[in-house]
Order: C-alpha cells, then sequence, then structure tokens
C-alpha cells in the first residue's frame, strides 16, 4: 500500500499529520511529483523516497507550501518590539546580542520584518542576530535573494517598503543591511537541536507549524522550544497554536492578540499566577483594556488587569484546550482545516469551510465559536457577536466564546454587556478543577 506508507513517511521524516493538510493535497503532490519525474509505478517512487534525501524535499516542498507576506498579523511584532526594548534590550551585557529564531522562516518575510521593526525601533543593527531556518531548500533560495513581489507587502506601510526596499525589475529587493542581519539554514525542526546550546535565544517566532503536526509531535515540538529560550524570553506562536502553549513553563504575554508567552520557570509560574510583568512604559494604547474583569477590582494594579485581559484573550484562540473538538459527518471537513485556512489569512475560504462544516454540524458550539473568531479577525464585529450569541445558546458553559463575546461587546464600546459576558466566563473557569482565575 504505497499512498500510506508516503503518509507515514512523511509523519515520520517532518512530523506532519496528514489529516492537517487532508489526504487529497498528499495525493496531489504525489501525483505531481510522478509526472515530473516520468514515473508509472507509485511503488517505484515509494523506493525512490526511502533513497533519495532530495527527492524527498521536492515531495514536502509540493505538500507544505507556506503562505506569508511581511508583518503578517501585525499585532505579534509590535508586541516583540515593546518587550525587546522594554525586558530584553536594558539587560544586555556589552558585547551581547538580541538572538532571535524564526522557524519555520518560509521565503524569508518574518525574520526580515523582525529586523525591520527592531531597526525602526531604534535598536542597532550591530546588537540583532536573527536565525532562520526552513525544511525548504527552494524557500530558503528565495529568502537569501530578498527580492519579493507585491504579494508580500500585503497590509504593509508604503515609507516601511520605500525605506527599506528598493524597486528592480523583478520586484522589491530588501536593503543589504537589513539582510547582513539574518543567517538563513536548512533544517528539520524535528532532527537535532534548535539552539546552539539550552537557553539561548531571546525570542522564537514560530507560527502556524504546529497545526500540521500530531499531538505527540506538538509536545515534542514544545519541549524542544522551550530548551532554547534563555528564561524570559519571548515565545510567538499562530492563534489555531495557543492551546498548545504549556502553561507550567509559559505565561501569556501582556499583548492582546500577540499569541506571545514567556518562558519561566515551575517555581516562578505557581509564585506568580499571572502574565508577565508590564514594563513602566507600557504603551498607552494598552492601558485601555477594562481595569476590571470578572470581578478583579479596579484598585489592583494594571499588571493584574493585564494578566487577566490576556487570559481571556488567549484563551478565546485556544480550540481545543479543555476537549477534543467534535469531529464532522464528513471526515473531509473538519474544524482543523478550517483553522489552517484563517492561519494563511484566507478568511473568506475558511468562513465557506466553517459554514459547510456547519451545515454538517448544526449543534456544534465550537464550530459557532470559530466561525465568530474568524469574523472577527476579519474585521465583521457585529456578524461574530451574533454568531457567538448562537455558540452560547448551544453551550451556555462555552468558555472561550464567552470571553470573545466580551472582547466583542469591548470593541463597539457596550462595557456593561462586556462585564456581563466575562463574569459567566469567570463562573465557568472557577468550576474547572486547578484551574485560577488569574493566569
Amino acid at each position: 500500500m504505497p499512498f500510506p506508507s508516503i503518509k507515514k513517511l512523511l509523519h515520520q521524516k517532518i512530523g506532519l499529520n496528514a489529516s492537517s493538510v487532508g489526504d487529497s493535497s498528499i495525493e496531489r503532490a504525489v501525483r505531481y511529483r510522478l509526472a515530473e519525474k516520468k514515473i508509472d509505478d507509485i511503488k517505484h517512487y515509494y523506493e525512490m523516497l526511502l533513497a533519495d534525501a532530495t527527492e524527498l524535499a521536492e515531495l514536502v516542498e509540493e505538500v507544505v507550501v507556506p503562505e506569508t507576506w511581511f508583518f503578517r498579523n501585525n499585532t505579534p511584532f509590535d508586541a516583540f518590539r515593546d518587550y525587546v526594548i522594554n525586558s530584553i534590550e536594558p539587560k544586555l551585557k556589552p558585547g551581547e546580542k538580541i538572538r532571535i529564531l524564526s522557524i519555520p522562516c518560509a521565503s524569508g518575510e518574518e525574520p526580515y520584518s523582525a529586523a525591520i521593526c527592531l531597526h525602526r525601533a531604534g535598536v542597532d543593527l550591530a546588537k540583532i542576530a536573527i536565525d532562520a531556518v526552513d525544511i525548504s531548500k527552494r524557500a530558503l533560495t528565495k529568502a537569501k535573494r530578498a527580492i519579493y513581489g507585491k504579494n508580500s507587502f500585503r497590509g504593509v506601510d508604503q515609507e516601511i517598503q520605500e525605506s527599506y526596499f528598493k524597486k528592480g525589475g523583478a520586484g522589491y529587493r530588501l536593503i543589504d543591511e537589513i539582510r547582513r542581519v539574518v543567517n538563513f539554514q536548512q533544517g528539520n525542526f524535528l532532527v537535532g537541536p534548535l539552539s546552539q546550546e539550552d537557553n539561548y535565544y531571546d525570542a522564537i517566532f514560530c507560527r502556524n507549524l504546529l497545526i500540521y503536526f500530531d499531538r505527540g509531535t506538538q509536545k515534542t515540538a514544545m519541549e524542544k522550544l522551550h530548551r532554547a529560550l534563555k528564561e524570559r524570553g519571548a515565545l510567538f506562536v499562530g492563534h489555531a497554536e495557543a492551546s498548545q502553549v504549556t502553561r507550567e513553563i509559559f505565561v501569556p504575554l501582556y499583548t492582546a492578540r500577540s499569541f506571545g508567552y514567556v518562558k519561566v520557570n515551575e517555581a516562578r509560574r505557581r509564585k506568580t499566577k499571572r502574565a508577565v510583568e508590564l514594563p513602566q512604559n507600557m504603551p498607552g494604547h494598552w492601558q485601555t483594556v477594562l481595569d476590571q474583569l470578572a470581578g478583579i477590582s479596579p484598585a489592583k494594579s494594571s499588571v493584574t488587569a493585564g494578566a487577566a485581559v490576556n487570559k481571556s484573550r488567549a484563551k478565546k484562540t485556544s480550540l481545543a484546550k479543555t476537549q477534543p473538538l467534535p469531529e464532522p459527518a464528513q471526515p473531509n471537513i473538519s474544524l482543523a482545516s478550517v483553522e489552517r485556512l484563517t492561519n494563511q489569512g484566507k478568511y473568506a475560504e475558511a468562513i465557506e469551510l466553517c459554514l459547510r462544516f456547519l451545515k454538517q454540524s448544526p449543534d456544534s458550539a465550537d464550530g459557532y465559536y470559530l466561525l465568530g473568531l474568524i469574523r472577527d479577525l476579519n474585521g465583521e464585529t457585529k456578524e461574530a457577536e451574533n454568531i457567538l450569541r448562537k455558540a452560547i445558546y448551544l453551550d451556555p458553559n462555552h468558555e472561550r466564546a464567552l470571553r470573545l463575546a466580551a472582547l466583542v461587546a469591548e470593541k463597539r464600546g457596550d462595557s456593561e454587556a462586556a462585564l456581563s459576558y466575562q463574569r459567566r466566563a469567570k463562573r465557568v473557569a472557577q468550576r474547572k478543577p486547578g484551574q485560577s482565575s488569574v493566569a
């Protein structure tokens, strides 16, 4: 049975969970490579994959198609910048660098964005060292060339494009000063350590990789990320991956929707029981969150309020924290597929697929919660609120839907409704054994 064997091989080599991309995607990739190699026998092709690492890499290229652009989902970069400026750079010793890892780095937009972000904030480029790793040789070739077309600049300020790129015949070429900061290398996330030594990186971007792994591989991945990060280092993941972050050794970063987490040791985690402390010069717009959340007194510090809000924001993105999502009637339509499209920024396609899922499973509160989340990410606040009401109707104890509904209500200025949702969410959380209401 060559095709199941190929799926198994992809799992062994790169940790790919076939259901995350769908059998049809893998089949299409295999058929394409068969045509390219002019091979008719799939069994012969499987034997080639076992013997030829280059061909295996070519197949991986076809299966895992990276979708990225500069400053993708901009909030994580804002949080990264502020955390580096306020919490990492002031503690650097003479001669030390701010060490950053981007994995997978795809065609380079993410690590280059990190470098540009810090440079615009006034950080000396000589202090920045970014390692960028990807399994795809094809993507790395493009990254090193650093020439990009219009699709790579979706939502990017014109000022950034004009300051850091030079127009050429083939597109826009990144200036050499930024290119020299990033060191690209080919590597497999699952093979060997992520860093030269433990506790090495100040920040790691690992966004939208864990969604392709099964649970066991996700756990292994988190252990690798934890070892590579310095204590108090920052980890940034994709929004659908927030549930995979081990809360005993990571605490949420203070910025809403950054999907950032700070590494702490277990003793400190038990002692603090809240999000990472806010810097004294925290940007003013972060103070606009509610001073009260689920019974927290306004007299308490903004640190505690920020921690509670952070818990609220982080939990709304976790789609499978307490229990697995229900399987749809048809295996080819799953909420995991919807999450993948959402992580790729394909909101219209994600909405369409989620609606198809709900047609199959009309009583799925998780489905309506995810649809509400996508609508909110897509700027459709009113539609998101109506959909979340449906999720809460189906499951009055759906904590993530309650917390997201609170955020949506706050966004449209209804503080009373927001506080009501927050209190309900807190009551649900307090009924769960071993769970703190502020973490």
